[in-house]
């Protein structure tokens, strides 16, 4: 592990400043850190009082520190890694290695109380977000949704009392443009009101066609809006109502291709010249193929035929939390429901090329290699929650909860050939050149997927006994009831093979329904001792559980698409202390014996050439590691704040596996097992390798300094991050492996004596450092391998602008 000269440099200099700053005498009374307060245990404590391993990021911390992204709140949490792509997080090394809604997520996200199934909910902007927590170890006996890995807790701005309102603006290079809106205050005596909203994004992208000019990679143009409703009905009652709607438009291509281009592609049974193919094509008649692979130069640049495109689609979310005050305890609801429609268009071979013309049947005709790769969700889910929280002020504590939710999905995807008029009319099959099948207006030549219903419940509680002053134990119990049932579709319509002028179906809406049932008794034990206001220490186990699922859409063979459910038990120290109301240092502890981790393992269809997943279990993983957070106000103008963690991670399961990018496991680092069979797959050991997205070594630092002015106060704030070399498979090989990086950011803020006026200007990645968020590997069925690399965002700037009334 190894930091810049030029990252040191940028921090050193920010502490530089201080050197005239006397620093306060360390028996001084006052205490210059706010005290962060937290819902992680469904009661308002304060951070430093919570036997869990939370990391806490308000809204004024995310504005100063630059914490505006999910991502930036990765590199500031302990364990944490995410990939905005494909909307995977891990804690920890556990978490989801695939988007399949037959899985569950190992991290589960709850907005104000509400599970969602998407962590996007963490990415809203401070204008929207009062708080975000993200809580590392198993959750569940406090928690509705089983999370295996962990929780974010999102909590959103509330209604106020009085009149206020706020208005920001935000503009930037790459034409990134932001505005924002809230006002809030009350209605009558007992009803008051929240309506906020964001619109914008960015213009041009990070990435280059160098054919078309137009640019991908992190283009976007999103809305955002929300109404709340907060009452009061007399003493005994209270509630709040949200209403929110999100859509967007994306080009947020994060992957490129950084090897030499493929230039005999032989995919779909033939649909593009090769050996098997009927006949020698002549030179393209257009758009010459580019033999060169732009991004073997430059990772800026690529060369497409098909522009990758998300879009989000009516997103309506209802969150509803009633709370009736009872004498001796608090009876608490919270129920919510969700519905969106994402789709997704991408290039399916990473190439521009030309088309072909050729002779089949003695007809002569032309083959269009645009290949596009679509993929389409359609989901809806709600669920229900009550809590009975005790209130009373005695040495115990207990709170007993239920829980039930449903999911509904249409998910699919595919890959399609927009120009190739004759897949609009396929036959039934090759043999029937007269009897025509369903239309086909879309051109696919394949599309798989599943209708998936899932439902789970759940009965939780939680008892918190002060046998002394100083000492706590807690002991928590859940069972979980999970169902699942799916139905496979796919239709196959194959173009291109040798005496056969016309497309025809190989499969029409073949169907197969799947179904699994699940359930576990989980807990937790802890103990903790709190010899003073300012020192907590805590020792627990818990137990997680994560259902099983399968592989819906994949039409795996006999069980390969099941897999059981995965187990976690987990032992944790921690200490939490506080020293002359300036120091927090927060240290974890951890080891997790991880048993049955879902792992999907992509194989290459024999007759599609299309690879497809299967799902497996790993035997066993451990993750085990330390974290530390610490905030210091060195004076009362300067503050550091600190975040690290070392993640060991192993898996130890001495089974052979497929490894899709390497299927003959021909590759230098390749660990062959088992007896190969000649133009057989063959096997590999993954034993002894880590855990995807599993860094060993994650440091955030970052100095900030205030200077107290008659205009105002004037905040330099300068951030390093530093990441270890992470692998993002469990097939531990050079083509998996993301070196290391490190990026310096620095924002300055103003702020008007008032509070009414801030002023922000930010650089992030000062120094234009190129990192990976991920990097992997295709193997095309000749065994040409592709790497791919996600880099990380180039140097951005800009200027915010943010106005209040009503404070």
């Amino acid at each position: 592990m190894k930091a810049t000269g030029r990252a040191w440099l940028s921090i050193g200099s920010l502490l530089g400043i201080s050197a005239t700053s006397p620093v306060l005498a360390q028996g001084a009374a006052d205490n210059l850190l706010e005290e962060i307060v937290v819902t992680a245990q469904k009661r308002s404590e304060s951070l430093q009082d919570v036997p869990i391993a939370v990391t806490a990021m308000t809204a004024e911390m995310r504005d100063r520190i630059g914490v505006i992204t999910i991502g930036e709140l990765t590199d500031f949490t302990p364990g944490l890694s995410f990939a905005s792509t494909l909307d995977r997080m891990s804690l920890r090394g556990v978490g989801r290695l695939t988007n399949n809604y037959g899985s569950d997520p190992g991290v589960a996200a709850y907005s104000d109380g509400f599970y969602t199934a998407s962590n996007y909910e963490a990415g809203k902007r401070p204008i929207i977000i009062d708080r975000i927590e993200v809580l590392r170890g198993p959750q569940g006996t406090l928690y509705g949704r089983n999370s295996i890995g962990g929780a974010l807790n999102i909590v959103s701005k509330r209604p106020t009392d009085t009149f206020q309102g706020e208005v920001r603006a935000t503009a930037g290079n790459y034409e990134t443009r932001y505005f924002e809106a809230a006002i809030s205050g009350p209605i009558t005596d007992w009803l008051r009101f929240r309506t906020a909203g964001t619109k914008g994004g960015q213009g041009r992208g990070f990435f280059r066609d160098v054919n078309s000019d137009e640019t991908e990679g992190n283009v976007s143009d999103d809305l955002y809006v929300e109404q709340q409703l907060e009452f009061n009905i007399g003493e005994r009652l209270e509630g709040w109502i949200r209403y929110s709607h999100a859509e967007w438009n994306q080009a947020r291509r994060s992957t490129i291709a950084t090897t030499p281009y493929d230039i005999a592609p032989t995919y779909f049974g033939g649909l593009f010249p090769n050996s098997t193919f009927n006949g020698t094509p002549t030179q393209p008649v257009s758009a010459p193929f580019t033999a060169t692979n732009p991004s073997n130069d430059n990772h800026r640049q690529y060369n497409n035929d098909t522009p990758f495109r998300a879009n989000l689609d009516g997103q309506h979310a209802y969150v509803m939390e009633l709370i009736g005050h009872l004498d001796w305890a608090d009876l608490k609801y919270v129920g919510g429901y969700a519905g969106s429609t994402y789709t997704q268009v991408s290039d399916y071979d990473t190439i521009e090329r030309g088309p072909y013309r050729t002779v089949a049947g003695g007809v002569p005709f032309t083959i269009f290699p645009q290949i596009e790769a679509f993929y389409m969700e359609d989901k809806e889910y709600y669920s229900n929650e009550l809590n009975l929280i005790s209130t009373g002020d005695g040495d115990l504590q207990w709170i007993v909860g239920l829980y039930q939710y449903h999911e509904q999905v249409n998910q699919n995807s595919g890959v399609r050939v927009p120009l190739q008029t004759q897949l609009a009319t396929p036959r039934m099959a090759a043999t029937t050149p007269t009897v025509f099948g369903p239309p086909n207006p879309d051109r696919n030549l394949q599309i798989a997927g599943a209708f998936l219903d899932a439902d789970a419940r759940a009965v939780f509680g939680q008892i918190d006994y002060n046998f002394s002053p100083a000492w706590k134990t807690t002991i928590g119990l859940r069972y979980t009831e999970d169902n699942k049932d799916a139905d496979e579709y796919r239709t196959r319509a194959l173009y291109g093979f040798a005496g056969v002028p016309y497309a025809f179906y190989s499969e029409i809406d073949r169907r197969n329904p799947l179904s699994g049932k699940w359930h576990a008794t989980t807990g937790t034990a802890g103990l903790q001792w709190s010899p003073s206001a300012d020192t907590m220490a805590f020792a627990k186990y818990t137990r997680g559980y994560k259902s099983g699922g399968f592989n819906a859409g994949a039409f795996a063979p006999d069980r390969t698409g099941y897999t059981d459910p995965e187990y976690i038990n987990a032992y944790e120290l921690g200490l939490k202390q506080t020293l002359f109301g300036r120091l927090t240092a927060n240290l974890s502890i951890f080891h997790y014996d991880y048993k049955d981790a879902q792992y999907p393992s992509t194989v290459r269809d024999p007759v599609s050439n299309i690879n497809e997943s299967r799902f497996f279990n790993l035997d066993k993983a451990i993750s085990q590691g330390v974290e530390l957070e610490a905030l210091w106000a060195v004076t009362d103008a300067l503050q550091l704040n600190l975040s690290y963690s070392y993640l060991d991670t192993e898996i130890q399961d001495t089974r052979c596996f497929i490894d899709g990018d390497d299927t003959r496991a021909t590759a230098p680092d390749a660990r062959p097992c088992g007896t190969p069979v000649p133009g057989q797959q063959i096997g590999q050991r993954i034993d002894g390798g880590r855990l995807p997205s599993s860094p060993e070594n994650k440091i955030a630092f970052n100095a900030n300094y205030t200077w107290q002015m008659p205009l105002g106060a004037l905040t330099l704030s300068s951030t390093w991050t530093y990441r270890d070399e992470t692998y993002y498979s469990v097939f531990a090989r050079d083509y998996n492996l993301a070196p290391s990086y490190d990026e310096t950011d620095v924002r300055l803020l103003w702020n008007a004596p008032d509070g009414r006026y801030t002023l922000i200007g930010f650089v992030r990645n000062v120094f234009d450092d190129e990192g990976y968020e991920a990097v992997g590997a295709t193997q095309s069925a000749w065994g040409v391998r592709t790497l791919t690399i996600s880099p990380t965002a180039p140097r951005v700037y800009g200027v915010e602008a943010q106005f209040r009334f009503g404070i």
